[in-house]
């Protein structure tokens, strides 16, 4: 008995350490982010993204959650590139907001 509590206890922590991973979609693997917003001049607008992820302790993890949300959601925008406007991360989650865009590929 005290072996299978242990074991729950170990599955559980491993659980609220890494949170949920959000793994990118075929398209959301080819949307870019782009920090300089004057390079998406030349570009449509397709709309704002949100990429979340609510859960974990590993810092690094959560905003890898939340960037791949973020593009995914973008992909199926249509659009090619995301320009980050905010990013915010407390303990429960972090937050991504951005623009996204269907830029000509160079």
């Amino acid at each position: 008995m005290a072996r299978r509590s242990i074991y729950i206890l170990s599955i559980a922590v491993i659980v609220i350490c890494t949170g949920c991973v959000t793994l990118l979609s075929k398209n959301g693997a080819l949307v870019r982010f782009e920090e300089n917003g004057e390079k998406v001049a030349n570009c449509k607008f397709m709309g704002t993204v949100r990429g979340a992820s609510p859960a974990g302790l590993i810092k690094d993890l959560k905003l890898e959650n939340a960037l791949n949300e973020a593009r995914n959601n973008a992909a199926l925008l249509g659009a090619n590139t995301v320009v980050i406007i905010s990013k915010g991360s407390m303990f429960d989650q972090t937050v991504i907001h951005g623009k996204a865009y269907h830029c000509p590929m160079n």
